[in-house]
């Protein structure tokens, strides 16, 4: 089942949010994934996927020169690692969500695992954003939001303060979760684990 969910990165003390449809939670608890976008069988190796409007598109929100050290340095150093891990490797024909499940399920948390999923995360960050986005959400959405969590402002609250320093100790992401039975709920694992 793909859940709702939203992330938020806390870089730097700076916050960013977005939403789309994504991930796969059970009762609550984290299951093994299988890929959801399908396998697809790479020909070179992986690239730094560009974010889908210009540098400056998020301003004055996140400036460009955050957007060219975020995406440009941060973002495709994790892209550099896993192409140097799987190099030669029977791995390198998979796709970076690929990579990030199979490093996973085989309870392998380390460099692989950790570069191509902060990989994907950054990849569904972006994504997950537009120049004069945002706001408060409407439909199917706002309903499981307003249902989980009494209101959207409550639901900001919360999304936030998880994030926050104090209950948050050390990196990760703030990923809003839908169960089976379409309950919301925040979730904060450590460093890049996610949803999938």
């Amino acid at each position: 089942d793909i859940a709702t969910m939203a992330a938020m990165q806390r870089v730097g003390g700076a916050h960013g949010v977005g939403i789309l449809a994504a991930g796969r939670v059970q009762g609550g608890a984290r299951t093994k994934a299988s890929p959801s976008r399908g396998s697809r069988v790479r020909a070179q190796a992986h690239t730094l996927k560009p974010p889908p409007y210009p540098m400056n598109g998020l301003a004055p929100h996140i400036s460009k020169q955050t957007m060219d050290y975020h995406w440009g340095k941060h973002h495709q150093t994790y892209v550099n690692n896993v192409n140097a891990a799987v190099e030669g490797s029977p791995d390198e024909k998979l796709s970076m969500e690929e990579l990030m499940l199979k490093s996973y399920n085989r309870g392998n948390y380390g460099g692989l695992f950790n570069n191509s999923a902060q990989v994907w995360n950054h990849d569904f960050y972006w994504e997950s954003m537009k120049p004069n986005g945002g706001g408060k959400p409407s439909g199917k959405l706002l309903e499981a939001i307003e249902s989980s969590f009494g209101s959207f402002d409550e639901f900001k609250k919360q999304f936030t303060s998880a994030g926050a320093p104090g209950p948050a100790f050390g990196s990760g992401w703030i990923w809003l979760v839908m169960d089976k039975r379409g309950n919301l709920k925040i979730e904060f694992p450590s460093n890049a684990e996610n949803p999938l």
